[in-house]
């Protein structure tokens, strides 16, 4: 890299620094494709970009072989980008193509090392960032608040340049930034303003179902199957005057339970026990209305007197049912025989 080169990269940051646009070292190189790269010489770039000549040189000192760059929030300034470097797209024809239906005042404009363009306009009273999803065609980009642009005037390695077009009365950079730059014409702006992603549907939020006290699960289900299946069986099974009606009522308590617990239904179970009565000669012999209806009205009863089911997490919950005045107190031998010492003969159950 010759001398000029040097000079050149370095008298342009100092242009640019002379009106207050403050500035960075930039690395400029190519990757292991061949490609032109840019990466900060310095860490903190956005902090740390200044308009200090002194700190610019020493920078230069440094980093000799670097360009500089403009921090773009600090400066307020925001950049069209256009580049030629896709296949499919040429960011400038189709920005010229904008230009021409729309309109756009004369800005400081600088053909790029890649030969596309970089036009510069003040950011508006709301500044846009940078890099935003924007309605602007393929190949044009947008960049301000967050990013940074190479200074008019510098030179890669290779000698190419970043050079500022001035023909027709377009004034350079440092010439319309101090003597007030105009900021992007309506048109543009609406263009350049990030895009929100339209707002998918969201799913509806499902009301919190409270587990209810019978709540049950296949292990409960199958239980309660299970013992409705062996009760049967074994009704089914008794020769007459071997207790059948008796048999019928316990089936019906214990399996009432369950019903109550909602691990089996209560016509499922009063449709079995039936079927079982019918099996050992019960219903044929006492009529269909003696031990089914006695067990039909356990079952009903049975539930009334099944105590609510602590649910997880909520704490004990005090029963509301009434107890029966019978099942309070069950005398054995020893406090009858208290009982009847005490007051000369046996108690009825208080």
């Amino acid at each position: 890299m010759s001398a000029n080169l040097f000079a050149a990269n370095l008298f342009a940051a100092l242009e640019m620094a002379a009106v207050g646009i403050p500035v960075f070292p930039l690395h400029v190189s190519r990757d292991d494709s061949g490609k032109w790269t840019k990466k900060p010489a310095i860490k903190g770039w956005r902090t740390e970009a200044t308009a200090d000549a002194r700190i610019i040189e020493r920078w230069h000192r440094d980093f000799p072989r670097a360009v500089f760059a403009i921090e773009l929030e600090k400066a307020g300034l925001l950049v069209i980008d256009c580049d030629r470097h896709r296949e499919d797209a040429d960011g400038c024809v189709a920005f010229k193509e904008l230009v021409e239906a729309n309109g756009l005042p004369l800005v400081p404009m600088t053909r790029t090392s890649g030969l596309g363009w970089h036009i510069f306009f003040r950011q508006p009273k709301m500044p846009i960032g940078c890099p935003v999803r924007t309605k602007l065609p393929p190949g044009v980009e947008v960049k301000g608040a967050g990013g940074n642009i190479v200074v008019p005037g510098s030179r890669r390695p290779d000698g190419q340049d970043w050079h500022p077009i001035t023909g027709q009365d377009r004034p350079t950079l440092p010439h319309a930034y101090s003597n007030g730059l105009d900021t992007i014409p309506p048109w543009l702006e609406k263009l350049v303003r990030k895009v929100e992603p339209e707002p998918q549907p969201q799913p509806q939020p499902q009301p919190e179902r409270k587990p209810s006290r019978g709540a049950s699960g296949k292990r409960e289900r199958a239980y309660a199957t299970a013992a409705l299946d062996r009760r049967c069986q074994e009704i089914a099974a008794l020769p007459t005057d071997s207790g059948r009606n008796k048999a019928v009522n316990a089936a019906a308590f214990v399996l009432g339970r369950m019903v109550a617990r909602e691990w089996v239904g209560a016509s499922e179970v009063k449709a079995a026990l039936f079927d079982a009565a019918a099996r050992c000669g019960l219903v044929k012999d006492e009529g269909a209305d003696s031990g089914l209806a006695s067990s039909s009205r356990t079952t009903i009863s049975i539930r009334a007197h099944i105590p609510r089911r602590t649910v997880r997490g909520q704490g004990r919950r005090k029963a509301t049912h009434k107890v029966p005045r019978a099942w309070k107190r069950r005398p054995t031998s020893a406090n009858r025989a208290t009982d009847q010492s005490s007051t000369g003969g046996p108690q009825a159950p208080a």
